[in-house]
């Protein structure tokens, strides 16, 4: 069952993540357009502002462990503590549309665009290859080698994506090959894994 709720403070909220069913990060525009990063403790219901936010975020990743991170214009962050402390390192994109860390050494991010493509560190960032010629919008791996993509085309505005999905491709291989799971042009959201 679904249980709606009100959120505190007033505004968008965009690009959520749970570690659990009560604490979670999120992406949040305020009436007077000032972005920030946001955290809940109890499952939504109350949210407080951790920082300001300067470029575009991409969607954020956390973990039960309390492992999490976030790419906010052309930087990489990284908490152990459930979003409380962060730290940065440069990222190799001018912003970051997904990303998804295993641990601290082994991380996918992409721009959402087949120019870039997806991008894997196995080094926490230090270097970078590039395992897809396919952009994502929404990257989520289970193993190092197991994980799935969604693709999405159309005019990008804003904070999201005019257009359809095109599709979600999976891989089994370290991104070596891909297979599309689903026929293309979806109307869909991006989901959330706890």
């Amino acid at each position: 069952t679904w249980d709606t709720i009100s959120f505190t403070p007033a505004g968008r909220f965009f690009y959520m993540a749970f570690a659990d069913s009560l604490r979670g990060i999120a992406f949040h525009i305020d009436e007077c357009y000032k972005k920030s990063m946001v955290k809940t403790a109890d499952g939504g219901r109350t949210w407080s502002m951790m920082n300001e936010l300067q470029g575009h975020v991409g969607n954020p990743h956390l973990m039960p462990s309390g492992f999490g991170c976030l790419g906010d214009g052309d930087e990489l962050f990284f908490t152990s503590d459930y979003g409380e402390t962060w730290d940065s390192i440069p990222s190799p994109l001018r912003y970051i549309r997904a990303i998804q860390f295993l641990n601290r050494e082994i991380g996918f991010i992409s721009d959402g665009y087949e120019d870039v493509g997806i991008l894997k560190t196995v080094d926490g960032g230090i270097s970078w290859d590039t395992i897809s010629k396919y952009g994502a919008r929404f990257i989520n791996f289970f193993t190092p080698d197991d994980g799935f993509t969604i693709q999405a085309t159309g005019t990008y505005l804003d904070y999201d994506v005019v257009g359809h999905c095109s599709g979600y491709l999976s891989t089994n291989d370290n991104g070596v090959n891909w297979t599309t799971d689903f026929p293309q042009y979806l109307n869909t959201g991006f989901p959330s894994f706890v």
